[in-house]
């Protein structure tokens, strides 16, 4: 009987990934994998903005939790230079460590949830103040 071992999942969440798939449901046998894709991040306006007079105002993003799992942040300390899409922790779910990348080129201002701590699909788990 076939079964859903770690291979299978892998290859059947990056799939899910090159066809943008917001949703997985696979049955292999007797188990399930059910899994929620994030889209990939795009910035919806500028990371740092002037006011009236013209001064940039400094804006903090946030790298999100891709999926439901237990966060494991990358060695990092306040004051990092961080470039945008570099690896700062992934979110493990179901023994698959998901990839939580740095969605702007910034300096690495804190993480908001500790290693192994339980997250939530879409969760702020570290701040960025963009460049």
């Amino acid at each position: 009987m076939p079964s859903l071992d770690l291979e299978t999942m892998r290859r059947a969440l990056a799939l899910a990934r090159t066809r943008g798939l917001a949703r997985l449901d696979l049955t292999v046998g007797g188990a399930t994998l059910a899994a929620t894709l994030s889209p990939d991040w795009e910035p919806t306006e500028p990371v740092v903005t002037a006011d009236e007079s013209g001064e940039p105002v400094v804006k903090t993003v946030f790298a999100n939790a891709p999926v439901v799992g237990y966060f494991r942040p990358a060695a990092m300390i306040e004051g990092d230079e961080i470039s945008e899409g570099q690896s700062i922790g992934d979110v493990v779910a179901l023994g698959i460590s998901n990839e939580v990348g740095s969605p702007t080129d910034g300096v690495f201002d804190g993480f908001l949830a500790s290693d192994g701590d339980p997250v939530e699909y879409g969760q702020q788990l570290v701040r960025i103040v963009a460049k």
